[in-house]
């Protein structure tokens, strides 16, 4: 039987965040160990381990520069690196925002040329931000952009 894909609720981003992983590998092990993500987005993201997970099963993920955490459901193994194996995994509570960045829903992207993540020059918050040709062109020539901040409010570059 083959299930229909699930449309994508947020894009995914490049983004090497440092973590830690906590539960249990195929033969029922439990296990902690650091690792990384690869691509992240609102909802999931790939990540490297260096050990095997089973699908379905519930891992903890903790961030290593903060104290944030939350469970992930395996979705399944998406890859392999010289690291380890990669594997996709979802938030079980999507209200939780564990990677700390703003991902506009995807309608807002139906317009734009470009995509960056952005972080504040005031707070460091970071966004996912969808570019009109306009602001394409002063970031590519700038590698900034002034903004208001989500995160505090504020005009920033």
């Amino acid at each position: 039987m083959s299930e229909v894909p699930q449309q994508r609720r947020t894009h995914r981003v490049s983004f090497l965040i440092p973590i830690e992983v906590m539960g249990a590998d195929i033969t029922g092990q439990s296990f902690s160990e650091k690792a990384q993500t690869v691509v992240i987005s609102r909802h999931g993201a790939a990540i490297v381990l260096k050990r095997e997970v089973a699908p379905e099963q519930e891992v903890l993920i903790r961030r290593i520069d903060n104290p944030q955490e939350a469970v992930f459901r395996v979705v399944g193994q998406i890859g392999r690196q010289a690291e380890g194996y990669v594997y996709g995994v979802t938030l079980v509570d999507s209200s939780v925002n564990l990677w700390g960045i703003h991902f506009p829903p995807l309608a807002e992207s139906e317009q734009a040329v470009g995509r960056v993540l952005l972080e504040c020059g005031a707070c460091q918050s970071r966004e996912v931000a969808y570019l009109n040709e306009l602001d394409a062109e002063v970031f590519e020539a700038n590698h900034c952009l002034s903004r208001p901040c989500k995160g505090c409010n504020q005009t920033t570059f």
